[in-house]
């Protein structure tokens, strides 16, 4: 005995159904992708009239005021070295060089971070006309916490100095070495939205 099967035809409420379904999920990615793509990169608004900046933090990040710092900002969420930007401003007079801040940035930061070592300085186009110099560096952290017996971690940091009138403005990176290239991307944003 064969039997015999025919192939019926999809009607049209069937057909429409299977695009909208299509339709569906598509739109559905769209939005979802969007949504967390703004919970990632949800930022909060800094102005300091005082000083001339206006920059865009990550909105998740915990802000802190520290005496002599513009704006300090950094990332709570993890365990061990948190991620951390800061703007300070320090004078500059004409007859100074950038190179100068360098040199004593180091010296003190030598005093003050453990194997504090500069891998390189390097001038980069900011903006649309400014030049900055740029100093990578990286230094031991240890975290001087009696409750927390954590190994210490190498930190990778990036000053980025921007020459303003008779002043400089320097806007300091840190990052545990292991996330660093991860969290480039967020002190790449952060620049791009510093306006001085």
């Amino acid at each position: 005995m064969i039997i015999e099967t025919t192939a019926r035809e999809a009607t049209r409420t069937q057909r429409f159904a299977h695009y909208f379904t299509l339709i569906y999920c598509a739109l559905a990615l769209f939005i979802g992708a969007n949504l967390r793509d703004s919970a990632l990169y949800a930022i909060t608004p800094y102005t300091n009239s005082e000083v001339g900046i206006t920059a865009f933090y990550p909105e998740s990040w915990l802000f802190d005021t520290t005496p002599g710092v513009v704006l300090d900002v950094r990332d709570t969420q993890r365990a061990g070295f948190n991620t951390r930007i800061n703007i300070r401003v320090l004078p500059f007079s004409p007859g100074m060089s950038v190179r100068n801040l360098i040199d004593t940035l180091a010296l003190q930061r030598r005093i003050d971070l453990p194997f504090y070592k500069i891998l390189s300085v390097s001038e980069r186009a900011f903006g649309l006309d400014d030049i900055t110099t740029i100093v990578d560096y990286t230094f031991v952290s240890d975290l001087d916490d009696p409750f927390l017996q954590l190994i210490p971690a190498v930190v990778i940091g990036e000053d980025v100095f921007i020459v303003r009138r008779n002043q400089v403005i320097l806007v300091s990176f840190t990052a545990d070495a292991n996330t660093f290239d991860r969290d480039y991307a967020i002190f790449e944003r952060f620049l791009e939205t510093l306006d001085y």
